[in-house]
Parts: C-alpha cells; structure tokens; sequence
C-alpha cells in the first residue's frame, strides 16, 4: 500500500506543478481536473498515513495469535475511526 501511494504521489506532485505554474496542456480545464486531483493526491495521502500506522502495529506483534493487548488496540483503533467521523 505504501509503494503505491508514494508511485501516485510521485506522479501528482509534478502535475499540480504543472498546473500551478499555468503550464499543464490542459490548463484551462484546471477548474474540473482539481476535484480528480484532490481526490487522488489525497487518498494516496491517506493510504501512505494508514500504512504506516499499520507497520508500527504490525512491528509490536510476535505472532498473528489473538491476545488481549492486540484486541483493546483493535477496540481503541475503531473507537477512534469512528470518534473521527462527522
């Protein structure tokens, strides 16, 4: 999830860019392509914060066993989701 998050980051970065600078071939359709690329750049940004929440997770387990500290951080991390929520 990481690798593809910072693949389509990588290729978003140079894009706004692009139109930042008023240079993108598509310029002036910048209006409508903004709600795609705010959509896109965004989520890439919320799958690079997500796997990197999981890895520190995953680092703290010895096995994929259930035990009561992995279960009250999986309640504290949905408690959490959904505390978020609008």
């Amino acid at each position: 999830m990481r690798e593809h998050a910072e693949g389509m980051l990588a290729v978003g970065a140079p894009l706004a860019q692009e139109y930042l600078e008023g240079r993108h071939p598509q310029q002036h359709e910048v209006h409508l392509r903004s709600l795609t690329f705010d959509y896109l750049y965004r989520w890439a940004l919320f799958n690079r914060a997500w796997a990197e929440r999981a890895e520190a997770e995953l680092r703290g387990w010895r096995d994929l066993e259930p035990s009561e500290g992995n279960s009250r951080r999986a309640l504290e991390r949905i408690r959490a989701a959904v505390s978020a929520a609008p």
